[in-house]
């Protein structure tokens, strides 16, 4: 793929074509106000670098059918996302003016609200594992992730004691993150280079066999 940098007009194509989502060629030269050959060679030269792609679409009255051209992911990249920042923000502040059980709430009610949705837009129980999976991961496709849906091979051993070792680990990470272990003092001072200092058995001072390293 080309490295050279990105010229002012196809960064214009781009641009537009972050605002517009899928659009045709023609268009892209009307809003731009570049002639069609013009703007379809940008588009092939965006092509060729694997930024844009084309699908295609129903022809407007008699002939044959157009493209309409839309970002690739590798495109989308070159733009900032600034969705995970604002979230943590979100979050922080709530945190500050509800304090933690509010914030507990908030989560806890989106939560609900979600899952009220996925019932509604989901299939229901009679339908296939398969096609619940399925319709599930186009929905979360539908919100902005990208969900993916792979059949594995069966494992050996107890799957329902599997599928509970993976939940306790999610649950105990999910824990710890949220409430920090305490450090002991051998840890603390080994994060801050200092030399560790062990403190002496029951046994080694029962016999007396402990040496003051000072004397």
């Amino acid at each position: 793929m080309p490295t050279t940098p990105l010229t002012p007009a196809k960064r214009r194509v781009l641009d537009l074509l972050k605002r517009l989502g899928a659009v045709r060629a023609s268009e892209l030269a009307r809003r731009l106000g570049l002639t069609d050959v013009a703007v379809r060679q940008h588009l092939a030269a965006l092509e060729h670098r694997g930024l844009v792609e084309q699908t295609p679409t129903p022809p407007e009255g008699r002939g044959r059918p157009s493209s309409a051209w839309s970002l690739t992911e590798t495109a989308h990249g070159l733009f900032p996302d600034r969705h995970g920042d604002l979230t943590v923000s979100l979050i922080q502040a709530t945190r500050r003016a509800l304090g933690q059980q509010g914030l507990d709430r908030v989560i806890a009610q989106r939560g609900r609200e979600q899952l009220r949705d996925y019932r509604t837009l989901l299939p229901g129980p009679s339908a296939t594992l398969k096609k619940r999976v399925e319709a599930l991961a186009r929905q979360r496709s539908a919100e902005g992730y990208m969900p993916e849906v792979r059949k594995e091979r069966k494992q050996r051993g107890n799957a329902a004691a599997s599928c509970w070792h993976v939940r306790r680990l999610l649950i105990e990470a999910a824990w710890h993150d949220r409430y920090r272990p305490a450090i002991g003092t051998t840890l603390r001072q080994r994060r801050q280079g200092q030399p560790c200092v062990s403190s002496p058995s029951p046994t080694a001072l029962n016999s007396g066999s402990v040496v003051d390293s000072a004397a």
